[in-house]
């Protein structure tokens, strides 16, 4: 599953991981004890250390008793997580805007690796239930306000799942949304704003570099 998950990452982002040395992972076998270990927040399902170079999370069940463990919940977050190595190992954290990081993590938690080496896209199912409640009560952010939002901010508890949620659909919108031309314009977009976070410039200028001129309330 990991091997899968590092070759997504190189197709998307046309560069292999510097790795020094392998990550760490630890896999708990229940939520109560990953949560007593860790001291994580108790919605979160694991979780990535740059300092560390640790991932660790813990195993969803469909029958614990019975040993039957939920594999397909279970690689939402591996390939969450890993991601989060991945992108550590190319970028430093403090270059990368957290909509993106964020986004891009919960992006690879629903997208699969076929035995043909295609990529079968589905939707995050732990983020699209709330990102439609969102859209129908009016209660989202504007894109600026997502892409321009510190590391804090995001990760305010009060608002976190609603910053994920946010995060994801436009990371899934602009990568597979075509227009009548049936052209990728905002994945071409996705792609340049990666090339300019490359280059060390800061989540300000990365968005104005890409977005200034692009009519957001349209988008």
């Amino acid at each position: 599953a990991i091997g899968n998950a590092f070759k997504m990452y190189t197709m998307y982002f046309k560069k292999k991981p510097y790795v020094k040395k392998k990550a760490e992972i630890i896999i708990y076998g229940t939520k109560k004890r990953y949560h007593l270990i860790t001291g994580a927040p108790w919605r979160a399902a694991g979780s990535f250390s740059p300092l560390t170079k640790k991932f660790m999370f813990y195993v969803f069940w469909k029958n614990q008793s019975e040993q039957m463990f939920d594999e397909e919940k279970t690689k939402i977050v591996l390939y969450h997580e890993a991601f989060h190595h991945y992108i550590d190992s190319i970028l430093h954290q403090d270059y990368i805007p957290q909509w993106f990081n964020e986004g891009w993590a919960d992006f690879f938690g629903g997208v699969r690796l076929k035995k043909n080496g295609k990529i079968e896209y589905r939707t995050n199912s732990w983020r699209l239930k709330l990102i439609q409640q969102l859209i129908r009560s009016n209660r989202y952010h504007p894109f600026e306000k997502i892409m321009k939002m510190s590391k804090a901010r995001l990760y305010k508890r009060s608002e976190m799942a609603m910053n994920y949620a946010q995060s994801w659909a436009m990371v899934y919108f602009m990568q597979l949304y075509k227009d009548h031309n049936g052209k990728h314009i905002y994945r071409k977009k996705l792609d340049q704003y990666f090339k300019e976070i490359v280059k060390g410039k800061n989540i300000l200028e990365c968005y104005q570099k890409v977005w200034g001129k692009t009519d957001m309330k349209l988008l």
